[in-house]
This record gives structure tokens, C-alpha cells and sequence, in this order.
């Protein structure tokens, strides 16, 4: 029994060392994301053996608790997001190559072709020089500006005509239509209009001569009165009365004020005498042969007077002129073919113009046996002849001396002029003549051109 007490007390009082005696150490360490925590228990132990002797025997008893290391791994996330954006970007850049031609700066007809091939607002590459006949004026000479607008045909090329804008020069403001020029500078396409750019130079290579060869009549009407400056024809003083020394006209929708014999009512016109033409051999001499007749004038064919008005005329018992039927210019003749009396005529198919000048020019040709119209300085209409000038001797009228500016001699005598004794017929009644002219030959086609230029600038210069 009391081995039992004994016993039993040193397993109470190992009991107690273990509750109080033990030894617990923890450490946590966190190092670059790591932690790590080990924990040591030791329990010493002392165990009193109790013996008989009364001996003690102490027992140390050690128990180790392993440490345990939980490592906590913080785990770094990259995220790496690879974006490729490949974006496509076609470019078309339109290139345009033009070849650059080589032009002969020799060769006009080169020049031309080339000119004509540019578009609207294209220019031949350098400067070009080019030789032409003057045809028209535009602009006429600038006096502030020293400058002139002149149009040319070179070589006789009439489809491709060539402005010179604003041309300047010393010679520039003598230049006159019908002189020949050269003109130097930059060629260009102007909203259609091929042309010489401005600052071009120009020079006079060939003066034209004042007018057209061969004319032997030239009426004029200068200073107010009535006048044939060649000699043909003369008029009474009477009829200088309706000549204006500045009369209103319109030319190109532009009006000017010329010297003009002037019609405002039927039966107002001149009457002229041939002073040469004592015969009809005299007549013939003058007209049973190639001749022109040129006029430029203004006739209101509704505003009244005979259906048919005579503008420069002298038909009756043979003879000719240059009248209008409703409008439409014709020339007409008396002819005597096979042995027979008739008229001959040639009509244009255009009407002259109402509100402004209009150009006619008649040429006969007896060697080629064709009579012409022109309007404007453009070939209108033709027709083939077969005879010869009838020619009458001048009767008691003396129509055969006689040519007259807005009517016709009548050999029924039931009209009067209101200045004289003759008797008249196709009369006009709203009526201008500004110029009429009478050729020893017929004229070409580049000679009416030049008529109907020269007249034009006569009337815009003047």
C-alpha cells in the first residue's frame, strides 16, 4: 500500500513539471514573401523514483516537437498582353505622266497641234514664236496699258486661230488687220480659247496695205456728206442731208457712232451718176467683166418699205446690184444668154440682222462663169452663169448711168425720189449704209475676209 502512495505521488508531481515546467518558442519570419514559423516545445521531465532507500532519481525527459515551416509562396502574376495592331494602309496615289512632246519650235503647223491638244488651263512647256496675218482686234491698243488683243491666222489656217492676249511692243499701237506679226511667248489653253498668255511681245514683219487692191469706187460719207473718193460715182448735194456725221450702230452686241447715210422713211435714198458712162459700150467696159461689189449695212426689213428693198442698185433694163427679199441679201444681174434677156441671181440662205451691221459682199466672175455671196466674210451661196453683161443702151431714164444707195430705178416710172425726177422701186424705210465699195476683180475668199475685218475695225476703232 504504501508502494501504491508512492507511486502515485510521482506521477502527480511529473504531471505538474509537465504543465509547468514546459518550455514552448515559436518564430515566425516573413522574408521576400516567405514565411516561415517553427515552433519548439521541450518538456523537461523530472522524475523522483521513489525507492525504499528513499533515493531520488531524477529523469529528465526531453520531447521535442518538430518544428513545422509553412511556407506561404506569394505567387507574382505578370500578365503580358501582346496587343499587334496591323493595320493595312493602301495608298494609291494617282500618278500621271505625261511625256513631255518635243515641238519643232520651226515647224508652225507643230506649234499649232500641239496647242490645240491642250486641255482647259494647260500651257505648252517654254516660249514659241509664230508669224500670222492679223484678222481681228479684240481689244483694241491700251494707251495706259501699252497692250493689244490681236487674233492671227498663220499659214492661212482659219480652223485654228490664235490669239495674242494683251500683246505688247513698240509697234503695238500701229498694228493694223491685215498686217502680218510675230508673236513670241507662252501658249495656252483659255477656257477653249488658244492663245498667247499676256506679256507676249509682238512685231510688225509685213505691213498690210491700207484696203484691198483694185477698188474703184469707195463711197464714203465723212464730214456729212456723200462722196466717192475713187471718182466713179457722184452724188447730188441734195442728199447730203440724210447723211449723219455720228450715227449710232451696233457691232458684236457693242455700239459705236459712225458716219452713216441714214433712211428713216420710204423713199428716202441717193442717187448716183456714172460721169464716165456716155454708152453702153462705156458700161461694159466697166462691168461685162469679173467685179466685186461691197457693202456694210443696216436694214430693218419689217419695220416697212417695198418687199423687196435694193440696198447699192441698178437693174433695170439689164444691169445690177445687191438687194434683200425678205430679209435674205442676194446679188442680181442682167444677162444676155443665147439671145435672150434675163436676170441672173445669187441668194444667201442666212437673213441679215435687225439690230446690227450686216456684211455682203457680191463677187462676179466672168472667167469662171460663177457668181458668189458672201455674209459676215464667210462664203454663204453660189450659182453658175452661162452669158454675157446685158447691156442696154441708157434709155430716157439713163438708168444704165446710174447707181443708187436704198432703192431701185423702176421703169414703170409710179414712184418718185423725194429729191429728184427718177422713179424708183424696191424702196427701203428703216435703213444705214456705213460703207460701199466697187472692185476691178473678184475678189477671193481671203480678200472678202479681210474687207469684212477692215470695214468691222473701221467701225469698233473709229
Amino acid at each position: 500500500m504504501k508502494k501504491i502512495l508512492a507511486f502515485l505521488l510521482v506521477a502527480i508531481m511529473v504531471v505538474a513539471l509537465v504543465a509547468c515546467g514546459g518550455k514552448e518558442s515559436q518564430t515566425t519570419t516573413v522574408a521576400d514573401g516567405t514565411e516561415t514559423t517553427a515552433k519548439t516545445t521541450t518538456t523537461e521531465v523530472t522524475t523522483e523514483k521513489a525507492t525504499t532507500e528513499a533515493t531520488t532519481v531524477t529523469e529528465k525527459v526531453t520531447t521535442t516537437e518538430k518544428a513545422t515551416t509553412e511556407k506561404v509562396t506569394t505567387e507574382e502574376v505578370t500578365t503580358t498582353e501582346e496587343v499587334t495592331t496591323t493595320e493595312e494602309v493602301t495608298t494609291t496615289e494617282e500618278v500621271t505622266t505625261t511625256e513631255e512632246v518635243v515641238i519643232d519650235p520651226n515647224d508652225p503647223n507643230a506649234i499649232l497641234t500641239a496647242a490645240y491638244a491642250l486641255a482647259d488651263g494647260q500651257s505648252l512647256s517654254g516660249t514659241f514664236t509664230l508669224e500670222g496675218v492679223v484678222t481681228a482686234i479684240p481689244t483694241v491698243y491700251s494707251a495706259q496699258y501699252k497692250n493689244v488683243t490681236l487674233t492671227i491666222v498663220v499659214n492661212g489656217d482659219e480652223a485654228r486661230k490664235i490669239d495674242a492676249y494683251r500683246a505688247k511692243g513698240d509697234e503695238a499701237e500701229s498694228i493694223k488687220v491685215g498686217d502680218t506679226v510675230k508673236v513670241t511667248g507662252t501658249i495656252k489653253n483659255y477656257k477653249g480659247t488658244i492663245e498667247f498668255d499676256a506679256g507676249c511681245t509682238v512685231v510688225i514683219t509685213k505691213a498690210a496695205v491700207v484696203g484691198l487692191e483694185g477698188i474703184i469706187c469707195d463711197v464714203d460719207f465723212t464730214g456729212g456728206k456723200i462722196t466717192d473718193t475713187k471718182g466713179l460715182l457722184t452724188f447730188p448735194t441734195s442728199v447730203n442731208e440724210f447723211v449723219e456725221k455720228s450715227y449710232s450702230v451696233k457691232v458684236d452686241g457693242e455700239k459705236h457712232k459712225v458716219p452713216a447715210f441714214v433712211c428713216y422713211e420710204v423713199g428716202m435714198c441717193a442717187i448716183g451718176t456714172f460721169p464716165s458712162v456716155k454708152s453702153a459700150a462705156d458700161y461694159a467696159t466697166l462691168f461685162n467683166k469679173d467685179f466685186t461689189c461691197e457693202v456694210y449695212y443696216f436694214n430693218n426689213n419689217t419695220s416697212g418699205g417695198d418687199s423687196v428693198q435694193a440696198i447699192f442698185c441698178s437693174t433695170e433694163f439689164g444691169g445690177w446690184g445687191i438687194a434683200e427679199n425678205a430679209g435674205k441679201p442676194y446679188f442680181i444681174i442682167g444677162l444676155l444668154s443665147g439671145g435672150k434677156n434675163a436676170y441672173s441671181s445669187v441668194y444667201a440662205t442666212s437673213t441679215s440682222s435687225n439690230t446690227e451691221l450686216t456684211h455682203v459682199v457680191a463677187t462676179f466672175s466672168k472667167t469662171e462663169g460663177v457668181m458668189k455671196i458672201y455674209v459676215n466674210g464667210v462664203l454663204d451661196a453660189e450659182t453658175k452663169f452661162d452669158g454675157t453683161l446685158d447691156v442696154c443702151p441708157p434709155n430716157t431714164d439713163n438708168t444704165m448711168k446710174n447707181m443708187i444707195i436704198g432703192a431701185d430705178i423702176d421703169g414703170d416710172k409710179n414712184m418718185k425720189n423725194l429729191h429728184g425726177d427718177e422713179y424708183l422701186e424696191f424702196r427701203t424705210a428703216d435703213f444705214q449704209l456705213i460703207d460701199a465699195k466697187i472692185y476691178d476683180h473678184a475678189l477671193t475668199a481671203d480678200e472678202v475676209k479681210l474687207a469684212y475685218e477692215l470695214d468691222k475695225a473701221a467701225v469698233v476703232g473709229g
